[in-house]
């Protein structure tokens, strides 16, 4: 069966045949090879079975033949097959095989394949492959249709160093380099040297070359390094992989440095080498190219200082200034010298400084001669031209200037006037002539003046008189004498539109000389009789003409009304007919126009701008009152216009003012207004500014009278944006920016200058191109923009399938060709894929690969079912001893097709997902879920069983009853714990501190577990110890008669002691009571101390008290104030029986009366504080004995 070898096919999975036929684009012919038992190393080939691209395979009837054929490359190799049945198919028998490696012993890749055309993309990372090929020889197949490619390892950068540092003024140095260079890739433009010159590249030629590549490079240079310092080589190298690919390296550095070239130096003058005398304006610096790089000492001569400046010089004539240079390494000396020319203009002096206005003009001299000549009243700069009557009298300071240095010289001008004519009347007394300036000068000329200037008109005529000052005279003057004033008789009209008249013309007024005047203004010159009518205002006026010598005569004038106002307006030629806004009084006349037919309606004024001419023109427009005065508007028909059509900047120009520049931005009329991009209003000025446009063509527009015109601002950016770019070879022709027009493109690949128009099929792929453009002179605001063009490739992913279970497994994958873009989840790194990274759910892989017209991508869906997860709950995950817990397993998730999942349990527990556990002591339950697909799930969960606690107390030693002790409980084993005792308020430490003797409920909860035990405490002491007696008689105070007292022991717990009374001591025996006598009366302490045998003690102190062996007793003072002392008056004695007790007061009224001896007085009369003092008392006494007793006396009562 025949092949169809001609199929033309594409298919998204078999990208790498698309590869093959783009690199048979790039790189030429693509190889074809047959299966046989051979070893290929081609890069990429075609590759068919024994009967080539056009017939069946071979077969040989009943014979095996078997085929070993070996791709050696050292990069992975890729083979693709066509899969349409039409192209591939291996029948039945026959088998292909394929082996990462260089023989069939190495790792089988896939295969044998058999009776298919599906055989998928074979990968052989190792770098080579081996195709295993058996016919049985009963069959007739198609065979096969593949390719195979392999991208190589890149080549390693390579190395370059200068044979040998080059001389001064060599023109040629030599390179080493490393790796093999291609020899057809030693090109000028490839090698750059830069240094404080740039010698530039004349040739560089491979030396040696072998195979094509080279080690040694020869660089021969335009130009000598003719200058000390240090050099670069910058060089741009190519290699070739094993697939002979190209690789170019860039800013490949070498650095030299030149030392032995003679110094090349000068002296700098600063602003320039010519300077006025004394003027300190110039400075001087010694400068070499090499300063940068070695290093110099200096010597001047005119006492400069040793440094390389810059100094100040101020020659006061022309100087030479000379420095040598010592280079400080080599000693090598060069002397430099420059020479400062000084200018010391001078004047040459004047016969007479001092010149009269009247005096011809003269020409000043000056040294050095070729200055110029400047100031008040020269008429020739060049020649020194001095007019005395070209300028006014005073002070003249006259400049010579040469080059920048100037003198002045000054000189007086005196300007000399005798005044105007003067007139008198004949026999009017003497008068003082008018004028005469300066002052201080003489009159003389006519008999009739005095030298001082007092004239007398003695007769009628006119007389001449001179005025001198110095050496100047004045011209003559006249004096006019009259005896009759002649004025007009009849008053004389004038229109007020008439700017003025002179009275002394035309009128008949005489003689000359007289002075007009008149009350309020109008008078403009009172000497020639100067008039003007809008000043004066319409109406009557008198004037008088006066003579100097007193006499006068008056004239009338009449100003009649007429105005037009404002006298001037504007408009645009092209507007429509409009009556003019002026104002015309008095009302009722008619418009006129000396260009005839502008009006167009004489009585309203309707006047027409472009009946005349519809560019700039001005109509004079008259207005004729009933009065028959006239008066004009002058209407200026302006069409506005700007000279330029366009005007170029850069971003960064300086702003350009529009209105008022006379110097680069004309236009007409002024008063206008401009706007538009960048134009703004700053005072009476508007400005465009470049920077406020932007980049772009912006339109301008100037706007007066209604009439607009506009200018082209075109903006040039100052920086190039985005325009650098990447591009493939294949991509169409492109504008590199879109710039303002009026550029020029200037660069490989530039096809169209004017437009910048870039063609990317008309350079060579694989390399960077840098094309500029440049505005219009004198714009400097050039830029440009690097374009790098690559080798179209489409792009290809390989090794991913579209289903993965969720397991922890990386899946490595390829992208072709390198250097693209992978858009996948960010968990997808260096093209490895993980399906727990990554996570469930589907997501898509894209493999892109150049931009725009560029662009080429490939893409597959991937979905990652779910994670398999299971959840393992316990009822209690802590528990105290004895109790139980439940443990429950849900699984969930995986491959979608499980429903039955697998559970195993540690501990001897059967597959089931529930258990009931009661463990001992703390114990890790493990179970491991599974569904056959998906990474198992282990879970574990810790039952942790608290440990039993035992408690023991610590107590401090017994103490005596009642006093504080305290018990300290220990737990065993040690954690944390929590204290509850029985007390108030509550306590809640490990110490308890309580009353000894007594027992205490202690609660101990382990804080961490929870589990709760109850215990109680006592602590120890000693039975409780009282102290205690009575005495008989229990009386506050013991009458003497009854003075032996018995003591009754009251006590408990005591086991021993001791009495103390009456200065005496007992032993104390427990319950044993005594008796004493008290022989004197007085107050007594009996105390009782009794111990047990913890030496525990208590003590009890009771006062007795012994009354004197008295019948009565009364104070004679109490003080009732409440201060618990003598606060009562009571009746005290020994065995009373009876008694009446009564208190008088001064006046002898009864204030207080008692039967009983327990009532006492306490100082109250009827409730109320009885008043200090003394008072009497009366006492009435029945004793024991019934012996009665009468007493009285008297008491003081204080307060």
């Amino acid at each position: 069966m025949k092949k169809n070898r001609n199929t033309v096919f594409t298919k998204k999975l078999n990208i790498s045949i698309l590869f093959l036929f783009f690199a048979f684009l790039v790189k030429g012919q693509v190889p074809n090879h047959n299966i046989g038992t051979y070893t290929v190393t081609d890069c990429r080939a075609k590759f068919y079975d024994d009967g080539g691209p056009t017939q069946p395979y071979l077969s040989v009837l009943n014979t095996t033949t078997t085929h070993t054929f070996c791709i050696f490359i050292g990069s992975q190799i890729t083979m693709t097959f066509n899969p349409s049945p039409a192209q591939t198919q291996i029948q039945a028998g026959d088998f292909i095989s394929f082996y990462n490696g260089a023989t069939t012993g190495a790792p089988l890749i896939a295969g044998p394949f058999t009776a298919t055309n599906a055989i998928p993309p074979i990968v052989a990372p190792s770098g080579s492959l081996t195709v295993y090929w058996t016919e049985n020889g009963n069959t007739v197949g198609h065979g096969w249709d593949a390719g195979w490619y392999s991208l190589s390892i890149p080549p390693a950068p390579p190395l370059a160093s200068l044979a040998a540092i080059p001389l001064c003024n060599a023109t040629q140095f030599t390179l080493n380099t490393s790796n093999g260079i291609a020899c057809d890739s030693v090109k000028n433009n490839y090698f750059l040297v830069n240094g404080p010159i740039t010698p530039g590249i004349a040739t560089v030629i491979p030396v040696g070359c072998n195979n094509g590549t080279t080690n040694v490079i020869q660089v021969v240079l335009q130009n000598p390094l003719s200058q000390n310092c240090t050099y670069t080589v910058n060089s741009t190298l190519f290699r070739h992989d094993n697939c002979d690919s190209a690789y170019k390296f860039l800013n490949i550095v070498n650095t030299f440095s030149i030392s032995d070239c003679p110094i090349q130096a000068s002296i700098t003058a600063l602003p320039t080498n010519t300077v006025c005398s004394y003027n300190c304006s110039a400075t001087l610096t010694a400068v070499s190219p090499a300063t940068n790089c070695l290093n110099f000492s200096y010597q001047w001569n005119q006492g400069l200082p040793p440094t390389a400046g810059p100094h100040a010089v101020c020659p006061t004539v022309t100087t030479v200034y000379s420095c040598t240079m010592t280079e400080l390494s080599s000693l090598v000396q060069t002397v430099i010298t420059r020479t400062i020319y000084a200018i010391d203009p001078q004047i040459n002096p004047v016969p007479n400084p001092t010149v009269c206005q009247s005096n011809p003009n003269f020409n000043l001299t000056g040294t050095p001669i070729g200055g110029t000549w400047s100031g008040p009243g020269i008429t020739n700069t060049v020649n020194g031209t001095f007019c005395p009557a070209c300028t006014g009298a005073g002070v003249k300071n006259i400049i010579y200037t040469v080059g920048n240095c100037t003198t002045s010289i000054q000189l007086t001008v005196i300007q000399i006037s005798a005044g105007s004519s003067d007139a008198a009347c004949l026999g009017a007394p003497p008068f003082t002539v008018s004028g005469g300036s300066p002052g201080g000068g003489i009159w003389y000329g006519n008999p009739n003046i005095s030298s001082a200037g007092v004239f007398t008109p003695s007769s009628v005529g006119a007389f001449t008189v001179l005025y001198t000052v110095g050496p100047c005279t004045s011209t003559p003057k006249t004096i006019n004498v009259t005896n009759a004033i002649v004025v007009p008789t009849v008053a004389i009209d004038l229109c007020k539109s008439q700017w003025w008249t002179r009275f002394y013309l035309g009128y008949g007024i005489t003689p000359f000389g007289g002075r007009y005047s008149k009350a309020g203004p109008g008078i403009t010159n009172n000497v020639l009789g100067q008039f003007s009518p809008s000043l004066a205002g319409v109406g009557s006026h008198i004037i008088t003409y006066s003579l100097l010598s007193g006499c006068s005569a008056t004239f009338e004038v009449n100003v009649l009304d007429i105005d037009v106002s404002p006298s001037s307006a504007t408009t645009c030629p092209n507007a429509p007919p409009f009556i003019p806004t002026s104002t015309a009084t008095p009302a009722g006349g008619t418009w006129s126009c000396i260009t005839a037919g502008s009006i167009q309606n004489p009585t309203t004024g309707l006047y027409n701008p472009s009946f005349s001419s519809t560019s700039s023109h001005t109509d004079i427009l008259v207005y004729t009152a009933t009065n028959g005065c006239r008066d004009t508007l002058s209407m200026k028909a302006i069409q506005t216009a700007i000279t330029a059509d366009s005007l170029f900047f850069c971003e960064s120009s300086s702003q350009l003012q529009l209105s008022n520049n006379l110097v680069n931005f004309t236009y007409t009329p002024p008063g206008g207004v401009y706007n538009g991009p960048g134009v703004s209003l700053s005072g009476p000025n508007y400005f465009f500014n470049p920077t406020t446009a932007g980049p772009g063509v912006h339109t301008v527009y100037y706007d007066n009278n209604s009439c607009i015109d506009s200018v082209k601002m075109v903006v040039y950016p100052s920086i190039l944006s985005n325009a650098d770019r990447t591009i493939c070879s294949t991509h169409p022709t492109f504008v590199i920016a879109p710039l303002p027009p009026g550029l020029n493109w200037t660069g490989l690949g530039v096809t169209n200058p004017t437009l910048g128009i870039f063609d990317p099929s008309s350079v060579l792929a694989g390399n960077s191109y840098t094309v500029s453009y440049s505005p219009k002179s004198p714009l400097t605001c050039s830029n440009s923009a690097v374009i790098n063009v690559y080798q179209f490739i489409p792009a290809d992913i390989n090794g991913l399938n579209a289903n993965y279970c969720f397991t922890d497994n990386n899946i490595t994958f390829t992208t072709n060709p390198p250097n693209g873009t992978l858009t996948a989840p960010a968990t997808i790194t260096n093209n490895i894929m993980n399906p727990s990274v990554v996570g469930t759910g589907s997501f898509y892989v894209l493999y892109t690969f150049g931009e725009g017209q560029c662009h080429t991508r490939d893409s597959i869906k991937v979905n990652v079912y779910p994670q398999l997860t299971a959840t393992l709950n316990s009822t209690k995950s802590s528990m105290c001893l004895g109790e139980s817990s439940q443990l429950t397993i849900q699984a969930s998730g995986g491959l979608p097709t499980v429903t039955n999942y697998t559970y195993t349990w540690s501990h001897g527990l059967i597959p089931i997902n529930n258990h009931n556990v009661i463990p001992n002591t703390t114990t890790t339950y493990t179970v491991l879920a599974e569904d056959g697909c998906s990474d198992p799930v282990t879970l574990s969960v810790t039952i942790n069983v608290f440990p039993n606690y035992y408690a023991s107390f610590v107590t401090t030693p017994k103490v005596c009853y009642g006093l504080n002790g305290q018990a300290t409980v220990n737990i065993t084993p040690s954690d944390n714990y929590s204290y509850t005792w029985n007390t108030n308020p509550v306590q809640t430490g490990s110490i308890l501190t309580g009353t000894s003797g007594k027992s205490y409920q202690l609660s101990i909860v382990n804080t961490a577990s929870g589990c709760k035990k109850d215990t109680s405490i006592k602590i120890p002491g000693y039975d409780a110890i009282k102290a205690l007696f009575s005495p008989n008689p229990n009386l506050s105070c013991i009458p003497f008669d009854e003075n032996t007292v018995s003591f009754i022991d009251l006590s408990n717990g005591g086991s021993s002691g001791m009495w103390t009374f009456d200065g005496t001591t007992k032993t104390y025996s427990p319950g044993v009571g005594f008796s004493h006598e008290f022989k004197n009366p007085g107050n007594y302490t009996v105390k009782l101390l009794v111990s047990n045998e913890g030496n525990c003690t208590d003590e009890f102190t009771l006062p007795i008290c012994i009354l004197e062996n008295t019948d009565i007793f009364i104070p004679d003072i109490f003080s009732p104030n409440n201060d618990g002392a003598n606060d009562v008056l009571f009746v005290r004695g020994n065995g009373i029986k009876e008694l009446q007790f009564a208190i008088y007061d001064r006046w002898g009224s009864k204030v207080f009366e008692s039967k009983d001896k327990l009532m006492g007085w306490d100082g109250t009369i009827n409730g109320k504080p009885a008043e200090p003092g003394t008072y009497a008392y009366f006492l009435i006494v029945k004793m024991n004995n019934d012996k009665e007793i009468k007493q009285k006396g008297d008491v003081t009562l204080i307060r």
